[in-house]
């Protein structure tokens, strides 16, 4: 037991995913009300997730490079060049499919 100890780093953890959960669904309420125009791209998803045909899975990254792109850490350290490209991307590939998904493109 914790005896009245707090896990400082795990607490801001979970402070830090419920207010992101908060501000995400802020925003795609206002999106879906027509308050505002935009999409909501959300790293570490798989491409999967889009329905795509096997033939363009396999010319884009893995479930797993996808899991690294979500997991990266977020401090002040250098990003390596490889990781960087990860990264971008990632994140080009998953706006893409949003985009194409939900009929922005």
């Amino acid at each position: 037991m914790l005896q009245g100890r707090v896990n400082s780093p795990r607490l801001f953890d979970i402070a830090s995913d419920q207010i992101r959960a908060l501000r995400s669904r802020m925003l795609m309420g206002s999106i879906l009300r027509g308050e505002v125009k935009g999409v909501l791209i959300r790293m570490g998803v798989s491409m999967r997730q889009f329905g795509m045909e096997p033939a363009a899975l396999a010319e884009r990254l893995t479930d797993e490079q996808s899991a690294v792109s979500l997991n990266y850490p977020t401090n002040l350290t250098k990003v390596w060049e490889d990781d960087f490209d990860l990264l971008s991307r990632h994140g080009a590939e998953v706006c893409e499919a949003t985009l194409v998904a939900y009929g922005q493109a």
